[in-house]
């Protein structure tokens, strides 16, 4: 890039006629260019010094609903998308004085300047073809190459506007929801106070279920979270028939369950474990979810508890067998053999919270002669092993 001449903002003269189409012909009979172009899924194109685009990709093509490439060849990206602030300045798109703040025409520049890609996000605010403003959020990329001693940028930007309002909508909806499930749980405990628990076993059932549902909405943000290993669990003393019963109360009427069985298998003397009750009902739950959905009508599922002096087993087993394909994808996430977006989360989920949180151990089997089973096991105390001592 030595000796190249950086074109600023600021000096933004357009080409045209002659030298617009010759520098048109360079980059399109360029056959590294158009393969490029071609095998992109994300909008892409390829800018001249002046910030012009020159040549673009179909799917660029069709983001702006354009019949053919000839209307958008000479524009300057915020022009070709309808930016609402394009025309602000009588020399367009990148001299107003609000294309200074626009992150498309700083990585523009910045790329060019440095000569190395540049990637940002941006939103920018476009008309629509009955003029209603709408925004669009995108992650853009510029990334600046040589041809023929002439200096190009491939421009590439992918929409992330759902993305980003999906994101928004649940930081919202689990914020206000942890805000009504706190007044439900102070208002469950002064009832609960003001009422004899021995006469008020509905009482007492909603308190249960409001901590529940305080402790899902902790687990879902833990999903979200970036860095999930860095959540500190409640270690505390969990009674497992208590967590047991409530598995069995849960499933009883569960839709996934209907018309099949749950069987719980446990020693006479279980006792208790070291562990979060939230994290350990969650995993247990994935698991169920995951037996009953592979399990036809009339058949059942089994829960099984095995204990030692130092560690608990639980096992969840359905008669089905997993496909080979599936068996080494079990626990990546995103990946479901269901159909529709935001699935793959729940065997994901069981690994994440079982090994990385619990400190125990998760696996599965499945042959066609024994079926599957999914475990977990923990140790009675982790924190005598290394783990995180108790509160």
């Amino acid at each position: 890039m030595r000796g190249r001449k950086i074109v600023g903002q600021g000096e933004l003269e357009r080409a045209e006629g002659q030298a617009l189409e010759r520098t048109i012909q360079l980059v399109t009979q360029s056959p590294v260019t158009t393969a490029l172009l071609r095998s992109a899924t994300s909008m892409m194109c390829v800018l001249n010094e002046q910030h012009q685009i020159v040549t673009l990709n179909t799917a660029y093509l069709d983001s702006l609903e354009v019949a053919h490439s000839d209307d958008v060849i000479g524009l300057r990206p915020g022009e070709a998308m309808h930016c609402a602030h394009a025309n602000d300045h009588p020399r367009g798109c990148g001299m107003s004085a609000h294309c200074k703040g626009c992150e498309i025409a700083n990585a523009i520049v910045a790329s060019q300047q440095m000569g190395r890609p540049v990637q940002s996000e941006c939103v920018i605010s476009v008309c629509d073809r009955k003029g209603n403003l709408r925004d669009v959020a995108l992650a853009i990329r510029a990334a600046p190459f040589e041809l023929e001693g002439e200096q190009f940028t491939v421009f590439c930007m992918t929409d992330v506007s759902q993305q980003r309002q999906h994101a928004s909508l649940e930081r919202t909806f689990l914020h206000d929801l942890s805000n009504l499930v706190t007044a439900l749980a102070a208002s469950g405990e002064t009832l609960q106070k003001s009422t004899l628990a021995s006469a008020s076993p509905l009482v007492n059932d909603i308190c249960d279920l409001t901590r529940r549902l305080s402790r899902e909405i902790v687990f879902q943000r833990l999903l979200l979270s970036r860095e999930p290993a860095k959540y500190r669990p409640g270690w505390q003393s969990v009674k497992i028939p208590e967590t047991l019963t409530f598995l069995q109360r849960m499933f009883c009427n569960h839709p996934v369950a209907m018309g099949k069985r749950l069987v719980i298998v446990q020693p006479p003397s279980i006792g208790e474990c070291v562990t979060d009750a939230s994290l350990l009902e969650r995993v247990l739950i994935n698991m169920l979810l995951n037996a009953f959905e592979a399990t036809t009508s009339g058949k059942e599922v089994r829960l099984t508890t095995e204990t030692t002096s130092d560690s608990l087993r639980f096992s969840v087993w359905n008669a089905e067998c997993m496909e080979d394909s599936i068996r080494g994808r079990v626990f990546q996430r995103h990946f479901s053999t269901k159909k529709g977006a935001g699935r793959g989360q729940g065997t994901y989920a069981i690994r994440l919270l079982g090994e990385t949180l619990l400190h125990g151990k998760v696996g599965f089997s499945s042959t066609p002669e024994t079926g599957t089973t999914f475990h977990l096991e923990l140790s009675r105390n982790p924190a005598e092993n290394g783990s995180r001592t108790r509160p």
